[in-house]
């Protein structure tokens, strides 16, 4: 009978899954957001060490968790595609495979912060006046606190991309996003987890969490809402085994669907052979999906009622739409490739599969959409203002998950959900600063912002062509499956 393992030598087999994937890169592409900021700032002022340290802000309120939960779901995938690389079959506990996947984020997260600051740090001490000596001490400062108050959060996404995968982790990661945001320097702080990760961080880069600079205020007890994140880790490690088992107990005692051939019709050559559309429903059925939608949802609706519906809508125009028409294909796609090989047999024209595949995409984001459209009713904005932010976004939104879906299908997963958080740091530092009058319409990602007449006669029109366009090659592609 072979040891049972000791958690070093689980911890190495982790690491061994994650330096075989393209992921071990993808902290070092956070890099590219400092860039993106550097750029902007040279655009739009003589850039200082403080003005520099205050556009991180959409990294620590937004970009950040985002990047984080992104990461941590598409590591769950990774993970559940390699079985743990075997592990699961040996003698290892659960839990002993859980703490090590989290100590696999939380390096993977010290890394993306870590090429955040160091291109923020190298740029400032290029760029500005400020002492060395400051530079290094704040970027050091800042990284710590940062990893620090992360530490519960990525327990936390540990275990959601556990039971629920990276639609799970995706939701978190809005949710987090906007209850942080609200909540950060409310006087019930210490109850939201959220604001634990986004307290800490706004006292050393000089503005409150809506992006005002500070101006005097102070915001207290900071490092407190950092020791509150750390320990947190303990608690939601400690509190995992009881939550994944109620999960587990919760999805045996479910009843489930009927078996796939129960509501096909088979037959002599010449009948009719079932409905492509029950089909292509039976291999995408996914609760895990919802659970993205509801947090999209919801995290539009707090920002509706905390600030405006103008605002949130930017929030969703920016990030949540093509966040969710990223992470969607992501999910669906591989289950559909291996469907297809699966009905391939059956006499089944496969384009037309394709077409009930590409039509699950667009009725997902649309209905998304509607459903934040009469959410942005109840929140006293006018209707035809409502009916105009629909149409906007459920146009560009099929622009986006078409092209999701097609660097999906032909790149993998990691590739489409790269190229769809690229495309959200383009959208979100274009579509929510000056840039957008001068470079609005070269980023896809920030077209949904786009409310004025002037700028919908262009995006519109090149929307609806982008997305019939990208959905004839994902056809043609899904057919060669």
């Amino acid at each position: 009978m072979s040891a049972i393992p000791r958690f070093p030598a689980v911890l190495r087999a982790q690491t061994q899954i994650w330096m075989r994937s393209p992921l071990v890169v993808v902290p070092f592409g956070a890099a590219g957001y400092s860039l993106l900021v550097a750029g902007l700032q040279f655009a739009t002022a003589e850039p200082t060490w403080a003005d520099s340290l205050a556009h991180l802000n959409m990294w620590v309120v937004m970009i950040g968790p985002l990047f984080t939960a992104v990461l941590a779901g598409a590591l769950a995938m990774v993970d559940k595609r390699s079985r743990s690389g075997g592990v699961e079959y040996r003698a290892v506990t659960r839990s002993m495979l859980r703490n090590a996947r989290f100590v696999i984020i939380a390096v993977w997260c010290l890394l993306a912060h870590s090429a955040t600051l160091t291109v923020s740090g190298a740029l400032g001490l290029v760029s500005t006046t400020a002492a060395p000596l400051q530079i290094v001490g704040d970027s050091i400062g800042l990284l710590a606190v940062l990893w620090i108050s992360y530490l519960g959060y990525c327990a936390l996404l540990t275990l959601v991309g556990e039971l629920a995968g990276i639609g799970g982790c995706v939701a978190v990661g809005l949710l987090f996003s906007v209850l942080g945001t609200v909540s950060a320097e409310s006087s019930l702080w210490y109850l939201a987890p959220p604001a634990w990760i986004v307290r800490p961080a706004l006292p050393l880069i000089g503005t409150h969490a809506n992006g005002v600079g500070l101006d005097g205020a102070q915001i207290d007890h900071g490092p407190a809402a950092a020791v509150l994140g750390a320990v947190s880790a303990v608690a939601f490690l400690l509190a995992a085994p009881a939550i994944s088992g109620t999960v587990q107990r919760l999805r045996n005692w479910a009843p489930s669907a009927p078996p796939a051939r129960s509501r096909v019709r088979y037959g002599t050559p010449g009948r009719r052979y079932g409905s492509p559309t029950a089909a292509v429903f039976a291999i995408l059925r996914s609760w895990w999906v919802g659970v993205m939608a509801v947090g999209a949802v919801g995290a539009t609706v707090l920002l509706q009622w905390w600030y405006s519906p103008s605002v949130a809508y930017l929030f969703f125009a920016l990030i949540v739409l093509p966040m969710g028409c990223a992470v969607l294909p992501a999910i669906w796609i591989p289950r559909i490739q291996e469907g297809f090989r699966a009905v391939a047999v059956r006499p089944r024209d496969p384009r037309t599969l394709a077409t009930r595949v590409a039509l699950f995409l667009l009725a997902t984001e649309a209905l998304v959409c509607v459903i934040v459209g009469v959410t942005a009713v109840l929140a006293k904005e006018s209707v035809s203002g409502a009916l105009r932010q629909v149409m906007v976004s459920a146009v560009v939104g099929a622009m986006l998950v078409m092209l999701s879906a097609l660097i999906t299908a032909v790149g993998g997963r990691i590739a489409g959900l790269l190229a769809g958080f690229v495309g959200v740091l383009f959208g979100t530092l274009v579509g929510g600063t000056g840039l957008a009058d001068l470079v609005g319409l070269a980023v896809p990602w920030s077209w949904a912002a786009y409310l004025e007449a002037s700028r919908m006669i262009f995006t519109i029109p090149l929307a609806c062509a982008a997305a019939a366009l990208m959905y004839r090659i994902f056809a043609r592609r899904m057919t060669r499956v």
